[in-house]
């Protein structure tokens, strides 16, 4: 019930994206296990151009996608939050930039996804990523970073 009222508490604009989020990540999810990245990057980019959403800030998308996310049946990483989050802001016209990344300390290896775009603050994962991917809604799959241009 809490969730329910939480949801109808929102506007009727916020109330449909965050429904569109739960079918993102509903989809990406399914695709990530089908496809290599770059044709689901690719997939995403396409859907959003599609469908033209009415705009909302950058920071309020990310944030009904973590909650999507946490009401979606199983766990949602962080790669298909990111994916699902290229679908919504493209579908905006925001510009942004989905970036994947790595970090080896300490002999460990750990990855991450995630969104950038003004507006939305780095998350505490991403500042000691390097990253290795990232894709625009311009520039169809996305590019792997050359080792010296990638940004710690």
């Amino acid at each position: 019930m809490k969730r329910l009222r939480k949801l109808l508490a929102l506007c009727p604009a916020e109330r449909r994206l965050a429904a569109a989020a739960w079918c993102e990540l509903h989809r990406v999810r399914r695709a990530i296990a089908r496809r290599p990245l770059p044709e689901v990057a690719e997939m995403c980019r396409v859907r959003g151009e599609r469908r033209r959403r009415e705009a909302l800030p950058p920071e309020r998308v990310v944030a009904l996608i973590a909650a999507a996310a946490h009401a979606h049946r199983g766990r949602c990483h962080c790669l298909e939050q990111s994916l699902a989050g290229h679908v919504l802001l493209t579908s905006m016209g925001s510009e942004h930039e989905l970036r994947i990344g790595v970090d080896r300390r300490e002999g460990e290896f750990r990855a991450h996804a995630w969104i950038e775009a003004e507006g939305i603050a780095p998350d505490a994962a991403s500042s000691s990523m390097t990253t290795i991917w990232s894709a625009t809604p311009d520039c169809g799959a996305g590019r792997p970073m050359n080792r010296a241009a990638a940004t710690p």
